[in-house]
């Protein structure tokens, strides 16, 4: 899951959330961590704000999530669809490593 796929990968990550349509993107480049970034911004069906910052690699697509702005139940919930979501829409096997911090939640899909 590449650079050029990301867009695709948004999509699919709004759909996951239900989220109101268009969502906004913030393009970014992420001095500390050395790589470009999208900052996106939903809105749920039960119109909860959410934001996800997105950075771009040739390896890997990171998603990094606030835990101030989603439960962790919800959260579950969320990858376990995320994840069946991404593999309708590019027709392979896709698996989501998760890695959190303290204040955040980390997801890599790996090329």
């Amino acid at each position: 899951m590449g650079t050029p796929e990301y867009h695709k990968v948004i999509d699919v990550l709004a759909d996951s959330f239900s989220a109101a349509k268009p969502v906004e993107k913030n393009y970014r480049h992420d001095e500390s961590n050395k790589m470009d970034m999208v900052e996106v911004a939903m809105k749920t069906a039960g119109d909860q704000r959410i934001v996800c910052r997105v950075y771009l690699s040739t390896k890997e697509l990171q998603l990094v999530f606030d835990k101030n702005h989603i439960s962790e139940k919800n959260f579950e919930k969320f990858i376990a669809r995320f994840e069946y979501d991404l593999e309708q829409a590019f027709l392979r096997n896709i698996h989501i490593e998760r890695a959190d911090t303290p204040n955040e939640y980390h997801l890599k899909i790996p090329q």
